[in-house]
């Protein structure tokens, strides 16, 4: 299990170098959140941990994002502490089923493309804004925060085990 977490986390630490617009520390206190990109909400899956042998960069915590609900059936509902998130470096955002994107006709090295082993790809997210949100309710109110997001087209893969 540990060699699947850390194909994955090598491919998450490419965007290292890489400017970043991280979120404000100041947004994640005691009120939900929820992520958006410009086409729709996104789901939080984890935060991956730069500790261990899986990390090549030691205290380095990534926070991992995707489209799919998790659930029992797909991906492990994960409830990431704003705590967690505070201290991440940057966001990144699974692509739902690995497609790496070729255009037609073009050249691919046969050696980083093998068509039997199933590529992943991670992809850098920015952070672009938030917006503190109210809704008032017979019984109370609620409170949470909506964190915008936004796709920078930089890629990184690894093949799943």
């Amino acid at each position: 299990m540990g060699f699947i977490i850390q194909l994955q986390r090598r491919a998450i630490e490419k965007f290292n170098d890489y400017p970043k617009t991280p979120w404000p520390e100041t947004i994640f206190g005691k009120d939900d959140v929820s992520f958006f990109l410009t086409n729709g909400k996104i789901f939080c899956y984890g935060v991956s941990k730069g500790f261990g042998t899986c990390s090549d960069i030691h205290g380095m915590d990534v926070a991992v994002f995707g489209f799919i609900k998790p659930n029992k059936s797909t991906i492990p509902k994960n409830d990431v502490r704003p705590a967690e998130l505070k201290k991440c470096s940057y966001a990144v955002y699974l692509w739902p089923y690995g497609v790496v994107p070729v255009k037609s006709k073009e050249k691919i090295d046969p050696n980083q493309h093998d068509p039997e082993e199933p590529e992943r790809v991670v992809e850098l997210l920015n952070y672009v804004d938030h917006e503190y949100c109210h809704c008032s309710l017979k019984n109370g109110e609620i409170n949470w925060i909506q964190v915008k997001l936004e796709r920078t087209g930089l890629i990184s893969t690894y093949i799943q085990m």
